[in-house]
């Protein structure tokens, strides 16, 4: 896996812990660790992005995880009941409460749940496609000039960058959203990695892409060029 340069869970503000209604008991067993998958109920399809809030019962505090491919966690909760809200574009939110253990029982649970399409929701993905091919202008295995582009987004924010099937040598790439950096594994020709930033701030962000040679192949120490795919995934308004 990569590295990133940034918190998994963030604090959510009072404003938006109160608009987190009472949810019903769920039976899921306590952990410190969950992981939760998450499905459409009508196609069993994995629900490709969304946001999950964890907030403490009774207290105006929370934390956040991205959902994306399906997944949110494996994340870590103190011995509290944490009412949870899972939402998605084009989805109904739904809602469990998950009882934490905390860091002294390290135990980990996998919990599966689906969301009901919305045909009435505000939100929708939204992909987009950017063709990159860098020449460098620097000397060594970081390449100059770094790829630079812009989204727009209500609060998703989630690549996928596929290595050019050209390359004759390895590369890593960090990816990064207003300054919030992911590092990936070494990418072989036509591999692929994948990072979600969710949430981020409604608006507009700045997204980089910089690529690092790895010495092998045509690699002799210096990356000269490279290209590949970088798709992003977004949130909109429903037009």
């Amino acid at each position: 896996m990569g590295l990133v340069r940034r918190g998994l869970l963030g604090v959510v503000g009072v404003a938006m812990l109160l608009g987190v209604g009472a949810a019903p008991v769920a039976a899921i067993p306590p952990s410190f660790w969950f992981t939760i998958y998450v499905n459409d109920c009508k196609t069993g399809a994995p629900i490709r992005a969304g946001v999950a809030v964890f907030q403490i019962q009774h207290l105006a505090a929370a934390a956040v995880a991205p959902l994306a491919n399906g997944v949110i966690g494996p994340v870590g909760l103190g011995d509290y009941n944490f009412i949870t809200e899972i939402s998605a574009p084009g989805y109904r939110t739904a809602h469990r409460v998950l009882h934490g253990l905390g860091i002294t029982s390290p135990t980990s649970e996998a919990v599966t749940l689906c969301l009901h399409p919305d045909r009435d929701s505000p939100e929708m993905l939204v992909d987009t496609t950017y063709p990159i091919a860098v020449t460098c202008t620097s000397i060594g295995e970081t390449c100059d000039p770094t790829f630079t582009t812009s989204i727009t987004s209500e609060g998703i924010a989630q690549f996928q960058f596929t290595a050019s099937p050209s390359h004759c040598s390895d590369i890593q790439v960090a990816i990064g959203v207003d300054g919030s950096i992911f590092t990936s594994d070494p990418l072989a020709p036509g591999q692929s990695t994948f990072v979600s930033f969710t949430p981020v701030a409604a608006g507009p962000h700045v997204v980089t892409v910089q690529a690092t040679g790895i010495p092998g192949g045509c690699n002799t120490g210096t990356l000269s060029s490279w290209s590949g795919t970088l798709v992003a995934t977004t949130s909109a308004p429903v037009s």
